[in-house]
């Protein structure tokens, strides 16, 4: 375990960086799973996007037990470590784990059965537990009403109206829709922020 006093800004941002690739992974995910038949192509899409959500998943715990000083390396020990410390419940800790254990079948998905059998193992299982874990990671992220790295006043990164004394003005979503369904909807982190006029 680390010591506390050796937790730094850039931890933080660190993590929740992560947790950004994770929610846009996700969205993806998401989209990918909304649909009912897959051709082959699209079926091989399907798993390669819950493989690039899951290892985005593990990453954001591991950074976040790092940010509070907790050590974990491999995906196993971070889901373990994760549970432990009720990051997540039991039932997800075991599905997680079992998508750690699956990982190799994935690598078979050129098999028609297999790839049929992991897209039921995705849409039922582990996407659930993913959408899970993204909400509660989000609520633990700090909110205080700027952007991630909006450090000051003065500081270019935060938009206009966010800007720590700034105005206050309203800031609308725009992106095309399937990306405002998902924002919405919580599922994603994909955001694009103007000032309203």
């Amino acid at each position: 375990m680390r010591g506390t006093g050796t937790v730094s800004n850039s931890d933080e941002r660190r993590w929740q960086q992560r947790l950004d690739t994770f929610g846009t992974a996700l969205a993806q995910l998401t989209n990918a799973c909304d649909r009912e038949r897959y051709d082959y192509l699209e079926l091989a899409g399907l798993i390669k996007t819950f493989e690039f959500s899951f290892e985005s998943s593990w990453k954001v715990l591991k950074d976040l037990l790092f940010y509070e000083g907790r050590d974990a390396k491999t995906p196993r020990a971070v889901i373990r470590k994760s549970f432990e410390v009720d990051y997540i419940d039991e039932s997800d800790c075991e599905t997680l784990l079992d998508a750690v254990d699956k990982r190799n079948l994935l690598s078979h998905a050129y098999l028609l059965d297999v790839a049929e059998a992991t897209e039921s193992l995705i849409k039922e299982h582990y996407h659930p537990v993913l959408l899970g874990l993204h909400r509660a990671l989000h609520a633990r992220r700090p909110h205080d009403g700027r952007p991630q790295g909006c450090a000051s006043r003065g500081d270019r990164r935060c938009p206009r109206g966010q800007r720590p004394g700034g105005t206050g003005r309203a800031v609308r979503f725009e992106g095309n829709r399937d990306e405002h369904r998902d924002f919405r909807r919580g599922h994603s982190v994909v955001r694009q922020a103007a000032d309203v006029n």
